[in-house]
């Protein structure tokens, strides 16, 4: 295989003596064998390591809390499917609804939004953006009633 035209001398000069070491004989040449000599030996090897346990410090795929961002991207979707769906805004209240989330994602309990942020922040906020949108579609029109 011709040399890397990108490397520089120095790590050609490592490669090549890599090589004539791996292919001296009573050493072996498989991968295993050359990338065990690249291992700096400096400092003595006192004590094996082991893989740290992460399942106590990690969270499980369903109990990931949401960020703010998802929070509101979820409120705001729960908004719009009660709104579309004409129903009360104390449904995520409702303890057969909260029980169906639960049972989809454990976290969605932190984030769902109770009747009184739907009928008040959420509403509030959608009521502006139509609002904004009104005033574009509208702007510089003559607006009447018949």
């Amino acid at each position: 295989m011709p040399p890397c035209i990108h490397a520089s001398a120095e790590a050609t000069s490592a490669a090549k003596a890599l090589k004539a070491t791996s292919s001296a004989p009573g050493t072996g040449s498989t991968k295993h064998a050359r990338s065990a000599t690249m291992i700096d030996r400096s400092e003595p090897q006192t004590k094996k390591q082991k893989q740290t346990n992460l399942l106590g410090h990690a969270f499980r795929g369903t109990d990931m809390p949401f960020s703010p961002s998802e929070r509101d991207a979820v409120q705001a979707q729960a908004l719009r499917a009660i709104i579309s769906a004409n129903l009360p805004f104390r449904a995520f209240e409702d303890p057969k609804v909260i029980k169906l989330f639960w049972m989809m994602r454990t976290a969605a309990l932190s984030i769902l939004p109770s009747a009184e942020v739907i009928g008040g922040r959420l509403l509030n906020d959608a009521a502006v953006v139509v609002e904004k949108k009104m005033d574009r579609i509208l702007k510089g029109k003559s607006v009447g009633l018949k």
